[in-house]
């Protein structure tokens, strides 16, 4: 396999806020010398408490974000984000079909039948039916959505996905259903996926590798099996008993 994704020595900081006019503002380090690469094909988990740096990452590797130092290497063109909520990532007032050619219209020169076409398509790869390219948002489920947020990421035929909590805000049955169809889009696509979650339970089913984060830095990663069975890092430790997944 090659590589779709470098990270090598990534820092990003930001200017701290302040309370009162008063205050003197200070750097605060978010990432600090972040290091990792996807390979084609891998789903890869990220994992760690909330606030440690893991949504800062996506942001960088999308360039949503510039780090300060380091180097962030794509070997892939147009990676996308899932996000966590379905609803507030879908514009409420555009129905489906503006919202999965939007991409389209504003990066290709497809025909308005070809932007048609492969909307169809996307949506259909991920389990909706081409009528409701009529909906607006507001007319779908929380599962929907997420599936036409799914199709939405698909439309630029990307071979790098990042998945920032993408179930997290789904019921226990639908959460099934949207991990179900990520890993038959990964397998049928040849995607690659950044999974980034807290569920480690979700992480151990889905995904070839995880990383576990704290306060900005990769402390462990591996193979799930070996990660989860023998922790190295105390941190991972408490995550995994946190979880009721490792016991002593």
């Amino acid at each position: 396999m090659s590589k779709i994704l470098e990270v090598k020595d990534v820092h990003v900081s930001f200017m701290e806020e302040r309370k009162t006019i008063f205050d003197r503002r200070n750097r605060i380090e978010v990432l600090k010398g972040i290091s990792f690469d996807i390979e084609e094909g891998e789903i890869v988990g990220l994992v760690g408490e909330s606030g440690c740096g893991k949504s800062t990452l996506a942001k960088a590797i999308l360039g949503l974000v510039k780090p300060d130092s380091g180097e962030i290497i794509h070997h892939s063109d147009h990676p996308q984000m899932i996000f966590q909520d379905p609803y507030s990532s879908l514009n409420p007032a555009k129905n489906v079909r503006f919202i999965l050619e939007e991409p389209l219209k504003n990066m290709t020169s497809l025909s308005a039948d070809e932007r048609l076409i492969r909307a169809k398509e996307r949506l259909i790869q991920a389990g909706l039916d081409e009528k409701y390219l009529t909906h607006m948002p507001s007319e779908l489920s929380g599962g929907q959505r997420q599936r036409v947020c799914i199709a939405q990421s698909l439309m630029m035929n990307p071979k790098l996905l990042l998945a920032d909590e993408p179930v997290s805000a789904l019921d226990v049955t639908i959460q099934a259903q949207i991990l179900k169809l990520l890993d038959e889009l990964q397998d049928k696509l040849k995607l690659s996926i950044l999974f980034i979650s807290h569920d480690l339970r979700v992480v151990y089913n889905l995904c070839d590798r995880v990383m576990v984060m704290r306060n900005g830095v990769i402390v462990e990663q591996g193979v799930p099996h070996d990660i989860y069975r023998h922790p190295k890092h105390e941190y991972t430790e408490k995550l995994l008993k946190a979880s009721g997944i490792w016991k002593e």
